[in-house]
Order: structure tokens, then sequence, then C-alpha cells
């Protein structure tokens, strides 16, 4: 499960505008995009995992831009390497019709996660179905809930922030409305990208993701 959480979080780990080696000063700007894809840019992020019994797990994971692009289903994807306690894996990131998403590949399972839009107003969301299982329909609804906030993480203020939420939903083949399971609150800096992310269940907390450092090319 964790190794999950991690491919979702870690990719989730956004970037943002083409600016010349900014290295970590906190911030956000007016200018650029929301998602940088300039080779060798990469992002440092400090990962809290809650488990059983208040346990807690940490770790460090880097994710560097390749350079290296692929299509999968007619969309273009962006390779991210994810470097955590010297294990490595592939992810990737896409942007298309203004919506922002991590992609997994475990084998010949995968996974897409939406976390970003560009085009849409606060209160507006988008609808991603998902794959059946057992007698349940899944869904993810993701929606925006602030836009152009400031927000302090780590010690370093950001501003024009916008706060997503994406709900993990679910219900009963042939039952009237989707039940919420879990909820990951993403904001991402304008000119930054992602500056934080914190999953957890109706009951829980599951994680916190926070930016400790970043380079863009």
């Amino acid at each position: 499960m964790k190794k999950h959480i991690l491919t979702l979080i870690a990719v989730i780990s956004i970037f943002s505008a083409c600016k010349k080696d900014s290295n970590n000063p906190g911030g956000g700007n007016t200018n650029g995009d929301y998602q940088p894809v300039t080779k060798g840019s990469n992002w440092t992020y400090e990962t809290e995992y809650y488990g059983i019994e208040n346990s807690t797990d940490k770790e460090t994971a880097t994710n560097t831009i390749t350079g290296v692009t692929k299509t999968f289903d007619g969309k273009k994807y962006y390779e991210v390497k994810v470097v955590s306690e010297g294990d490595e894996e592939t992810q990737y990131i896409g942007i298309n019709n203004h919506v922002y998403t991590t992609l997994t590949i475990d084998g010949e399972d995968t996974f897409e996660l939406p976390y970003f839009i560009d085009n849409k107003s606060v209160n507006e969301s988008v609808i991603t179905s998902l794959a059946n299982q057992e007698g349940f329909q899944l869904q993810l609804k993701t929606t925006i809930t602030e836009k152009g906030i400031s927000k302090a993480i780590l010690g370093k203020t950001y501003t024009n922030v916008v706060h997503t939420v994406t709900e993990t939903q679910a219900k009963q083949t042939g039952a009237a409305n989707f039940t919420t399971t879990s909820t990951t609150d993403t904001y991402v800096a304008k000119g930054v990208g992602v500056i934080a992310i914190y999953a957890k269940t109706p009951t829980k907390n599951v994680l916190k993701s926070e930016l400790k450092a970043y380079v863009i090319k």
C-alpha cells in the first residue's frame, strides 16, 4: 500500500513555470505555468505516512524531469524519475485538455490520478470514472476549492496558490449516491508547482507531503 501512495504522492509532486534555475526561494508568481516540464527540473518532498496505532513513517523523495516524453492512449506524458531512499521509479505527468494528471504503470496495471485543472473556477469539478470493482462503481471528483491564496510550507510562504480537493468515491452498483472514501488536498503555486499534499479518510489522516526544495531549469 505504501508504494502505491508514494507513487501517487511523489509524482503528484508537481512543478511549474519555465524560468532559469530557481532554487527554492519560496514565492509564487503571476507568470508561467503550473507545471514545468523542462529537462533537469527537480523537486524534493518530505513525506510522512500515518499507519495503525499512531505509527509514522518518514521519507524524502526527489522527482526529476528526464526530458523523455511518451504517448499513451493518444495523450502526451512527461517522464519523471522518482528517487527515495535509494529506490528509483519511473512515473509520468500528463497535461491534457487543461487537466493535470499523474500516471502510474505497474506491469499491466495503470492508474491515472487528476490533481489539478487550470481552466476551472472555484467550486467547479471534473469527474473521472474508474474501473468498477467487486460490485462497486468508482470515480474521482476533483474540485477547485480556492484560488489566489497564500500558503506557508516548511517556513516558506507561497503566493498565487490554487487549492484542489480530489475525492475517491464509491457506490454499490444500482445505488443512488456516491460515498467519499478518501480525500486528497493539493496546493499548487503558480511558478513553483505542487507545494503540499494531504491525504485522509473520513476517520484519520493518511499522509502529508510537503515541498522542501526545488530547481527549475
